[in-house]
């Protein structure tokens, strides 16, 4: 006989079998203090991305994605606070809403009277 199609499903390992690597599924969280660790040694480039990545376990393409989150910030920065233009933006536009009202009653009413 060639081939055998006997299928026999794989052992279950017992619970107590410590794993070398995460299971598939589960997602790694980092804090951020390790991500900021991370960033600036990326930014600093002292070292190869590889060499960091084997040194703190984390893939490539996440410390590369991590790097360009954090330049992206850091050119934000300097940009200035667009929060604080909008806020006051938002007052004026209010503020003009409330003298268009206004003017609109002050006009009807001189309509009437005359």
């Amino acid at each position: 006989m060639l081939c055998s199609w006997n299928y026999t499903s794989p052992q279950i390992p017992d619970s107590r079998v410590r794993y070398k690597y995460p299971m598939p599924g589960i997602k790694k969280t980092y804090s951020p203090e390790f991500k900021n660790r991370v960033e600036l040694e990326l930014i600093r480039e002292v070292d190869t991305i590889s060499q960091i990545c084997s040194a703190h376990s984390i893939h490539p393409t996440q410390a590369n994605q991590w790097k360009q989150q954090a330049l992206q910030s850091v050119a934000q920065s300097f940009v200035g606070k667009p929060e604080v233009s909008l806020k006051e933006k938002e007052d004026l536009i209010g503020e003009l809403y409330k003298q268009i009202g206004q003017l609109k009653v002050e006009v009807d009413w001189l309509k009437k009277k005359t």
